[in-house]
């Protein structure tokens, strides 16, 4: 497969290694960036540079670079799952922290980011609605009792 290869050119070429969970991943390839190692921005705009001219589809997150191939991203394979199984998007929330949660921002009503997406809310066209004041998992917590 493609990905194996890329896997290998990305370390070499960048010193970026694979995520941890990317054994679990059957859609994309997922480099670690910033969650067990700490990749400068520079070296990750280089690294997503260097997998868009391959023909991949790119996103970075606040702890992996995500690339792929085919036309989906977060947004449309959520919005298609809410179709199949009958459940309105008005219905749901979603919650995210990183610049590939774009995507989401966008089509869902109700968004909110944790703390942390701060680091990126300029870069975003599309903005969380509301913004907790907990980072991470915390923020999911507190996002998360405002429901109950």
């Amino acid at each position: 497969m493609k990905f194996i290869s890329y896997a290998e050119e990305i370390k070499q070429l960048f010193g970026i290694p694979l995520a941890q969970d990317q054994n679990f991943r059957i859609t994309d390839i997922a480099f670690d960036i910033n969650q067990e190692v700490k990749i400068d921005k520079d070296i990750v705009i280089k690294a997503s540079n260097w997998l868009r001219k391959k023909g991949l589809n790119v996103s970075a997150s606040s702890i992996h670079i995500n690339a792929w191939f085919g036309d989906y991203n977060k947004a449309k394979t959520s919005l298609s799952w809410l179709e199949k199984h009958g459940i309105k998007k008005e219905k749901c929330a979603f919650i995210g922290d990183s610049s590939n949660d774009e995507p989401m921002y966008e089509a869902f009503e109700l968004t909110v980011g944790v703390a942390n997406i701060a680091k990126v809310l300029d870069t975003l066209t599309h903005k969380p609605k509301y913004i907790t004041s907990s980072n991470g998992g915390f923020g999911f917590v507190e996002f998360a009792h405002s429901l109950i």
